[in-house]
């Protein structure tokens, strides 16, 4: 998939009966298993315009299970501002529940900044999680990690290019 004589923003996609391996220069290189037909598998044309822009249908967190476990190294990325807002989210119940004052609640805020930027990883903030005296039950239930971008990419590339095969091929059985 790209434009004639052109590599860049380029994708590949090759088959097997129950594999679809994605490679290119975007996204992340990635083999999926699932089906026989991955191509049909990925196809999300007959969900419509379910976000009213003409973009396909992504499921990302079904599509990451389908990538395999191991894969989530490059599926998952630590963002610190999301980190955060679990933290704060966290820190409101905490304070709406009277369990902590709101100084409090902001010090614990402002400290998660603190760690999430020093150390932007989801293992060193869970442990700083687990430390905290207000916010360990958290440790190991809080979700830091967001889908990494390059991802939805593949993602979207997968289902552009299943939506365009399911066109050409029934235009080739009309």
């Amino acid at each position: 998939m790209s434009k004639p004589g052109m590599l860049a923003w380029h994708w590949e996609i090759f088959t097997a009966p129950g594999y679809l391996a994605f490679v290119g220069d975007i996204g992340v290189q990635l083999i999926f298993r699932r089906t026989t037909d991955m191509l049909g598998f990925f196809n999300t044309r007959n969900y419509g315009d379910i976000y009213g822009d003409g973009s396909p249908f992504i499921n990302p967190g079904y599509w990451e299970e389908k990538a395999g476990p191991d894969m989530q190294s490059v599926t998952r990325t630590f963002d610190v501002d999301h980190a955060v807002d679990v933290v704060r989210d966290a820190v409101n119940e905490l304070v709406d529940c009277d369990e902590v004052r709101a100084e409090v609640g902001d010090e614990l805020i402002a400290s998660a900044r603190d760690a999430a930027n020093l150390e932007p990883n989801a293992q060193s903030f869970g442990a700083w999680l687990y430390e905290s005296e207000h916010l360990s039950a958290l440790a190991s239930e809080a979700e830091v990690e967001i889908f990494h971008p390059q991802f939805l990419n593949t993602c979207f590339a997968l289902a552009t290019i299943a939506n365009r095969y399911a066109d050409y091929s029934d235009e080739e059985e009309s």
